[in-house]
């Protein structure tokens, strides 16, 4: 497929590898898939006892399925890289196979690995994504980006790379479409922070746990840590997914738990005493 920019894009390309303009006619006023409507045919009659059942054995369906969601452990996911790895030719970055076949050709500014069937690239200053077979289907438009995880990925649109600190910091989270699912109000997502608290959102953005903590990780093995109070002074604890404190904020540094285990610091850096605490 080519562009107007000269560039060959990989069958099945949304946008652009080169200059990341949009390829696609899809949902322009007067496309063929913008009139295509379906109109569902009318169904016949059922059993309305029949009905009850089959919707009532849907929601204990869908309740099993949610109170799944959020219960996993997280430690049980694995990613996949689709067996792509990275490569850099010249100062351009693209995907070999197992056997070091070159599947994607080196043309991108940066890329991250494969998660979920995508993997990130850097087209300039702006990071998008783009699929096995090398197509854009995220436009590049990110100052930088997270590999997916359970369908989304999360995303920084100000200011400059991730680990670059500002106070006009906005970060927010994609789906595998490019679509905000929240709006970009956080200034960092770990568990997400709003202003100058940390809380945490479910899949869908929603607000879950309150943002009332100075600062909070990820949740492992069920729990996460928080700290009360600024980094010098402050105290370190772990929560449950409702929220509630199950380790009361009282280690100078906390890491997460690994195999039933955490490992926590009393004391300062240079002259504190390390030790292990259990779920």
């Amino acid at each position: 497929m080519r562009c107007k920019c000269e560039f060959t894009n990989v069958e099945g390309a949304r946008f652009c590898g080169r200059c990341g303009r949009d390829l696609s006619e899809r949902g322009k006023p007067g496309s063929e898939s913008s009139r295509a409507a379906t109109i569902a045919p009318a169904q016949s009659p059922r059993d309305s006892s029949r009905g009850r059942t089959a919707i009532l054995a849907a929601a204990i369906v869908a309740a099993a399925a949610g109170y799944w969601w959020f219960n996993r452990q997280p430690d049980s996911y694995k990613p996949d890289n689709g067996g792509l790895y990275a490569v850099n030719v010249d100062g351009k970055h693209g995907f070999m196979d197992v056997t070091g076949k070159t599947v994607i050709t080196p043309q991108f500014d940066d890329v991250y690995d494969f998660s979920e069937g995508l993997a990130a690239v850097r087209i300039g200053t702006k990071f998008g994504f783009i699929d096995t077979e090398g197509a854009v289907v995220v436009a590049p438009q990110f100052d930088d980006v997270r590999n997916f995880r359970f369908g989304r990925s999360a995303v920084k649109l100000c200011c400059g790379p991730w680990d670059q600190q500002d106070s006009r910091n906005r970060f927010g989270f994609i789906d595998r479409d490019g679509k905000l699912i929240h709006n970009p109000d956080f200034r960092w997502v770990a568990a997400v922070r709003i202003g100058d608290r940390a809380g945490y959102i479910d899949k869908s953005g929603r607000i879950v746990i309150n943002p009332q903590f100075d600062y909070a990780e990820s949740f492992v093995e069920g729990l996460a840590v928080v700290r009360v109070g600024d980094e010098r002074s402050g105290k370190y604890g772990f929560i449950d997914k409702s929220g509630k404190i199950v380790v009361a904020p009282q280690f100078d540094y906390a890491d997460a738990f690994s195999d039933g285990l955490a490992r926590v610091r009393i004391g300062d850096a240079a002259t504190g005493k390390w030790g292990y605490i259990w779920r």
